[in-house]
């Protein structure tokens, strides 16, 4: 089974959006994916500048996939996609 990388913008923006919302990202994870997710935090991704808009912070990649507007229920979907579930 391959890994699926989260990775966490902790930057101003992201910040100051509700990136830290997702310090309890791993306990809403299923059981049947815990062991797969990995969990990183960066002090920023540098997309503020390529997603603006309607794209807003926070950013959350998950493998190469950008969640914009990222919130704790619309990681989990990407998760659940990328993992096939």
């Amino acid at each position: 089974m391959e890994t699926i990388r989260i990775r966490i913008c902790l930057g101003t923006a992201c910040h100051v959006l509700g990136a830290s919302q997702f310090q309890h990202l791993a306990d809403h994870l299923p059981a049947s994916l815990r062991d797969r997710v990995q969990i990183e935090w960066t002090r920023c991704l540098g997309l503020c500048r390529e997603y603006s808009g309607q794209d807003q912070p926070p950013y959350v990649m998950v493998n190469d996939q950008v969640v914009t507007r990222a919130s704790i229920p619309s990681v989990l979907a990407c998760i659940r996609t990328q993992a096939g579930d």
